[in-house]
């Protein structure tokens, strides 16, 4: 249940899926920077005006294919403890989570260092976690998927304060 409250504080963090136009603080409450005219504009302050804000930055990651493949990592962590007691079932939810982390990754960068630092711990951890969880379920492990937990918790924190850079930034 953490997972779902971490994946909606995030959600809700990053904009709620709300395109960047409409978010207040990827605009900082003014009109958006690539609408000024080129003519009218020095070369220094076009090449300024077109640097992101670090808001700007998320929400066009999160609008750019991580709010989806978050979601899809949701699910598959959700899955995991509806199937904790059916060790066929645990393995495929477990594999979903190994697939979700690879979505995730294929998004790319998010382009702000403090955000990118947590989330990729997080991933990593995930990782970690599916295949100790895959492994455990297949050789119906006690001591394999009692690994899988903790490192699928030490996810959950760091992805807890993946949601905090992201609160920071105004979301």
């Amino acid at each position: 249940m953490a997972v779902i409250a971490v994946a909606g504080i995030a959600g809700a963090a990053i904009g709620g899926g709300k395109p960047a136009a409409d978010h207040p603080a990827a605009s900082g409450g003014a009109s958006h920077p690539m609408a000024s005219s080129a003519s009218s504009a020095t070369p220094a302050a076009a090449s300024s005006a077109a640097v992101a804000s670090p808001a700007q930055t998320v929400m066009s990651w999160w609008d750019g294919g991580a709010k989806s493949a978050f979601g899809t990592l949701t699910t598959a962590l959700t899955a995991t403890s509806k199937d904790a007691n059916n060790m066929a079932a645990l393995g495929g939810a477990c594999q979903q989570i190994s697939q979700a982390v690879t979505g995730m990754q294929s998004v790319g960068p998010v382009g702000y260092r403090p955000l990118e630092k947590w989330l990729a711990r997080a991933l990593a951890q995930y990782s970690t976690g599916a295949a100790e969880c895959t492994a455990g379920a297949n050789a119906t492990s006690a001591s394999m998927l009692a690994a899988a937990t903790t490192a699928i918790n030490k996810g959950n924190y760091d992805l807890g304060k993946a949601t905090a850079v992201i609160g920071r930034l105004g979301g």
